[in-house]
Protein backbone atom coordinates (compact mmCIF):
# COMPACT_ATOMS: atom_id res chain seq x y z
CA UNK A 1 0.00 0.00 0.00
CA UNK A 2 1.53 3.37 -0.73
CA UNK A 3 1.84 6.07 1.49
CA UNK A 4 2.97 9.34 1.43
CA UNK A 5 4.92 10.39 5.17
CA UNK A 6 5.53 14.34 5.39
CA UNK A 7 7.43 16.07 7.66
CA UNK A 8 6.52 19.56 7.22
CA UNK A 9 7.86 22.22 10.31
CA UNK A 10 6.42 25.02 11.87
CA UNK A 11 6.58 27.69 9.50
CA UNK A 12 4.79 25.84 6.45
CA UNK A 13 2.01 25.26 9.34
CA UNK A 14 -0.77 28.07 9.38
CA UNK A 15 0.34 31.24 10.77
CA UNK A 16 -2.50 30.75 13.88
CA UNK A 17 0.02 27.81 14.86
CA UNK A 18 2.79 29.69 16.42
CA UNK A 19 4.46 32.69 15.86
CA UNK A 20 6.48 34.02 13.32
CA UNK A 21 9.42 34.55 15.75
CA UNK A 22 8.90 31.15 17.19
CA UNK A 23 9.15 29.67 13.12
CA UNK A 24 12.15 27.53 12.34
CA UNK A 25 14.52 28.25 9.11
CA UNK A 26 14.75 24.99 7.22
CA UNK A 27 11.83 22.59 6.06
CA UNK A 28 12.43 19.38 5.41
CA UNK A 29 9.77 17.14 3.80
CA UNK A 30 10.65 13.08 3.27
CA UNK A 31 8.35 11.05 1.13
CA UNK A 32 8.65 7.56 1.10
CA UNK A 33 7.08 5.16 -1.68
CA UNK A 34 6.17 2.62 1.15
CA UNK A 35 6.31 1.49 4.19
CA UNK A 36 6.28 -2.28 3.78
CA UNK A 37 8.36 -3.50 1.08
CA UNK A 38 10.09 -7.61 -0.08
CA UNK A 39 13.97 -8.14 0.35
CA UNK A 40 15.94 -6.54 -2.85
CA UNK A 41 12.66 -4.33 -3.78
CA UNK A 42 14.25 -1.06 -4.61
CA UNK A 43 12.04 1.86 -2.93
CA UNK A 44 12.13 5.78 -3.87
CA UNK A 45 12.68 8.04 -0.89
CA UNK A 46 12.10 11.30 -2.22
CA UNK A 47 13.62 14.39 0.18
CA UNK A 48 12.83 18.38 -0.30
CA UNK A 49 14.43 20.66 1.54
CA UNK A 50 14.90 24.75 2.06
CA UNK A 51 16.54 27.23 4.07
CA UNK A 52 14.68 30.41 4.62
CA UNK A 53 17.54 32.56 5.42
CA UNK A 54 20.64 30.34 4.34
CA UNK A 55 21.87 27.63 2.04
CA UNK A 56 21.76 24.03 2.57
CA UNK A 57 25.45 22.84 3.53
CA UNK A 58 24.84 19.03 3.99
CA UNK A 59 22.72 16.09 3.29
CA UNK A 60 22.95 12.38 5.16
CA UNK A 61 20.98 9.76 4.76
CA UNK A 62 21.24 6.81 6.72
CA UNK A 63 19.90 3.91 7.33
CA UNK A 64 19.32 1.70 11.08
CA UNK A 65 18.31 -1.98 11.94
CA UNK A 66 18.70 -4.35 14.81
CA UNK A 67 21.27 -7.04 12.69
CA UNK A 68 23.78 -4.45 11.15
CA UNK A 69 23.48 -1.13 12.95
CA UNK A 70 23.59 2.42 11.57
CA UNK A 71 24.83 2.80 8.00
CA UNK A 72 25.19 5.97 6.14
CA UNK A 73 23.35 5.69 2.59
CA UNK A 74 24.76 8.98 1.79
CA UNK A 75 26.50 12.38 2.83
CA UNK A 76 27.03 15.02 0.36
CA UNK A 77 28.10 18.58 0.91
CA UNK A 78 25.59 21.23 -0.50
CA UNK A 79 25.72 24.73 -1.49
CA UNK A 80 21.84 25.52 -2.33
CA UNK A 81 18.98 27.22 -0.95
CA UNK A 82 16.43 24.25 -1.81
CA UNK A 83 16.94 20.39 -3.21
CA UNK A 84 14.82 17.97 -4.40
CA UNK A 85 16.46 14.80 -4.63
CA UNK A 86 15.59 11.24 -5.04
CA UNK A 87 17.24 8.17 -3.56
CA UNK A 88 16.52 4.88 -4.56
CA UNK A 89 17.03 2.36 -1.44
CA UNK A 90 17.29 -1.57 -1.99
CA UNK A 91 16.06 -3.38 0.65
CA UNK A 92 18.39 -5.40 2.55
CA UNK A 93 17.90 -8.89 3.56
CA UNK A 94 17.64 -8.69 7.13
CA UNK A 95 17.69 -11.70 9.85
CA UNK A 96 14.41 -12.58 10.84
CA UNK A 97 10.97 -13.26 8.31
CA UNK A 98 9.47 -9.32 9.30
CA UNK A 99 12.12 -6.76 10.47
CA UNK A 100 12.34 -2.89 10.22
CA UNK A 101 14.66 -0.54 8.64
CA UNK A 102 14.43 3.26 9.87
CA UNK A 103 15.65 5.32 7.57
CA UNK A 104 16.42 8.87 8.52
CA UNK A 105 17.77 12.11 6.71
CA UNK A 106 19.25 15.10 8.55
CA UNK A 107 19.28 18.46 6.93
CA UNK A 108 22.03 21.59 7.79
CA UNK A 109 22.49 24.56 6.83
CA UNK A 110 24.92 27.51 7.04
CA UNK A 111 23.11 29.35 9.59
CA UNK A 112 23.26 26.47 12.08
CA UNK A 113 19.84 25.19 11.76
CA UNK A 114 19.28 21.53 11.16
CA UNK A 115 16.23 19.35 10.88
CA UNK A 116 15.78 15.83 10.71
CA UNK A 117 13.06 12.77 9.82
CA UNK A 118 12.77 9.23 10.30
CA UNK A 119 10.56 6.46 8.82
CA UNK A 120 10.34 2.99 9.02
CA UNK A 121 9.76 0.67 6.33
CA UNK A 122 8.81 -2.93 7.22
CA UNK A 123 10.70 -5.18 5.60
CA UNK A 124 9.20 -9.13 4.57
CA UNK A 125 12.00 -11.60 3.51
CA UNK A 126 11.42 -12.83 0.35
CA UNK A 127 13.68 -15.43 -0.84
CA UNK A 128 14.89 -16.23 -5.01
CA UNK A 129 16.59 -18.51 -6.26
CA UNK A 130 19.61 -16.71 -8.58
CA UNK A 131 20.09 -16.90 -12.05
CA UNK A 132 23.51 -17.26 -13.53
CA UNK A 133 25.85 -15.86 -16.04
CA UNK A 134 27.85 -18.64 -17.40
CA UNK A 135 31.16 -18.91 -19.26
CA UNK A 136 32.45 -15.97 -18.20
CA UNK A 137 36.67 -15.64 -18.63
CA UNK A 138 39.19 -13.50 -16.88
CA UNK A 139 42.88 -13.83 -18.27
CA UNK A 140 45.92 -13.55 -15.87
CA UNK A 141 47.01 -11.16 -17.63
CA UNK A 142 45.99 -7.78 -20.57
CA UNK A 143 48.59 -8.85 -23.18
CA UNK A 144 46.59 -7.98 -26.47
CA UNK A 145 44.01 -6.19 -24.47
CA UNK A 146 42.26 -9.13 -23.22
CA UNK A 147 40.41 -8.60 -20.29
CA UNK A 148 41.77 -10.05 -16.46
CA UNK A 149 39.36 -8.19 -14.07
CA UNK A 150 35.47 -7.82 -13.92
CA UNK A 151 33.26 -5.26 -12.40
CA UNK A 152 30.31 -6.50 -9.87
CA UNK A 153 28.52 -3.18 -11.26
CA UNK A 154 28.39 -3.85 -15.07
CA UNK A 155 28.87 -7.94 -14.72
CA UNK A 156 31.12 -7.49 -17.33
CA UNK A 157 35.12 -8.44 -17.75
CA UNK A 158 37.53 -5.58 -17.87
CA UNK A 159 40.84 -4.90 -18.75
CA UNK A 160 42.44 -3.63 -15.69
CA UNK A 161 45.14 -0.91 -17.67
CA UNK A 162 42.23 0.79 -19.05
CA UNK A 163 39.37 0.35 -16.54
CA UNK A 164 38.42 2.68 -13.76
CA UNK A 165 39.96 1.28 -10.63
CA UNK A 166 36.82 1.78 -8.86
CA UNK A 167 35.70 -0.82 -11.84
CA UNK A 168 37.89 -3.52 -10.84
CA UNK A 169 36.12 -5.56 -8.23
CA UNK A 170 38.30 -8.62 -9.06
CA UNK A 171 41.43 -9.14 -10.98
CA UNK A 172 43.71 -12.00 -11.12
CA UNK A 173 47.09 -11.85 -9.66
CA UNK A 174 50.46 -13.19 -10.68
CA UNK A 175 54.22 -12.72 -10.61
CA UNK A 176 57.06 -13.64 -13.10
CA UNK A 177 55.03 -15.73 -15.91
CA UNK A 178 53.56 -18.14 -13.13
CA UNK A 179 50.01 -19.05 -12.63
CA UNK A 180 49.06 -17.10 -9.71
CA UNK A 181 45.61 -19.05 -8.65
CA UNK A 182 45.01 -15.88 -6.93
CA UNK A 183 42.27 -13.24 -6.91
CA UNK A 184 42.47 -9.73 -5.65
CA UNK A 185 40.20 -6.36 -5.43
CA UNK A 186 40.97 -2.50 -6.32
CA UNK A 187 37.46 -1.96 -4.47
CA UNK A 188 36.54 -3.12 -0.86
CA UNK A 189 35.39 -6.71 -1.82
CA UNK A 190 36.15 -9.40 0.40
CA UNK A 191 36.14 -12.86 -0.86
CA UNK A 192 35.25 -16.57 1.00
CA UNK A 193 36.00 -19.77 -0.17
CA UNK A 194 33.28 -21.93 0.46
CA UNK A 195 33.42 -25.42 -1.22
CA UNK A 196 31.04 -26.82 0.74
CA UNK A 197 28.65 -24.31 -0.07
CA UNK A 198 25.29 -25.67 -2.39
CA UNK A 199 25.69 -24.05 -5.36
CA UNK A 200 23.45 -25.17 -7.79
CA UNK A 201 20.83 -24.09 -5.38
CA UNK A 202 22.05 -21.17 -4.42
CA UNK A 203 19.60 -18.92 -3.43
CA UNK A 204 19.79 -15.04 -2.06
CA UNK A 205 19.13 -16.21 1.38
CA UNK A 206 22.26 -18.74 1.41
CA UNK A 207 24.19 -16.59 -0.24
CA UNK A 208 23.66 -13.65 2.68
CA UNK A 209 23.51 -16.18 5.62
CA UNK A 210 26.90 -17.93 4.61
CA UNK A 211 28.73 -14.62 3.37
CA UNK A 212 27.69 -13.01 7.11
CA UNK A 213 29.24 -16.10 8.64
CA UNK A 214 32.27 -15.85 7.05
CA UNK A 215 35.15 -14.27 7.46
CA UNK A 216 35.90 -12.45 4.34
CA UNK A 217 39.59 -11.66 2.94
CA UNK A 218 40.13 -9.05 0.08
CA UNK A 219 42.32 -11.94 -1.99
CA UNK A 220 41.43 -15.29 -2.14
CA UNK A 221 44.36 -17.65 -3.29
CA UNK A 222 45.10 -21.68 -4.65
CA UNK A 223 42.15 -20.89 -6.81
CA UNK A 224 41.51 -24.20 -9.02
CA UNK A 225 38.41 -26.23 -10.69
CA UNK A 226 35.40 -26.27 -9.13
CA UNK A 227 36.39 -24.33 -6.63
CA UNK A 228 32.99 -22.08 -4.82
CA UNK A 229 33.76 -18.33 -3.76
CA UNK A 230 31.60 -15.86 -2.12
CA UNK A 231 32.26 -12.15 -2.95
CA UNK A 232 30.88 -9.48 -1.02
CA UNK A 233 31.08 -5.92 0.38
CA UNK A 234 31.04 -4.79 3.81
CA UNK A 235 27.25 -6.65 5.37
CA UNK A 236 26.30 -7.50 1.87
CA UNK A 237 26.93 -10.30 -0.74
CA UNK A 238 27.14 -9.58 -4.24
CA UNK A 239 27.35 -12.97 -5.48
CA UNK A 240 29.01 -16.49 -5.34
CA UNK A 241 31.36 -17.80 -7.86
CA UNK A 242 31.63 -20.91 -9.48
CA UNK A 243 35.37 -21.42 -11.10
CA UNK A 244 34.76 -24.20 -14.26
CA UNK A 245 38.25 -24.17 -15.00
CA UNK A 246 41.48 -22.66 -13.73
CA UNK A 247 43.84 -22.97 -17.19
CA UNK A 248 47.93 -22.81 -16.37
CA UNK A 249 49.04 -22.15 -20.15
CA UNK A 250 51.96 -19.70 -19.67
CA UNK A 251 50.77 -16.27 -21.45
CA UNK A 252 47.43 -17.89 -21.89
CA UNK A 253 46.49 -18.57 -18.44
CA UNK A 254 42.81 -17.89 -17.57
CA UNK A 255 39.93 -18.17 -15.27
CA UNK A 256 36.78 -19.61 -17.14
CA UNK A 257 33.84 -19.24 -14.24
CA UNK A 258 29.86 -18.88 -13.60
CA UNK A 259 28.56 -16.37 -11.28
CA UNK A 260 25.05 -16.24 -9.97
CA UNK A 261 24.85 -12.68 -8.80
CA UNK A 262 22.94 -10.99 -5.94
CA UNK A 263 20.98 -8.05 -7.44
Amino acid sequence: MRKIFMFVFPFLLLSACMSEDDATKLSLICDLGEDTADTYEMVRLGVSSYSLDGLLTRMSIKSFDSSRGEIVLKDTALDVREIDYTYIYRVPLLESDTSSVELSVTMEDNTGETQMARKKLVVIKKDRVLEELSGIIMYQNSQGMRPDGFSLKSLQPVVTETADSADIDIYAYGTDGLFGREWRTNTDITFVKADNFDYPNATSSSVEETFRASVGQHNVTGIDDDDVIIIGSGHEAKGVVRIMFAVDEGADSRYIFNLKPVR
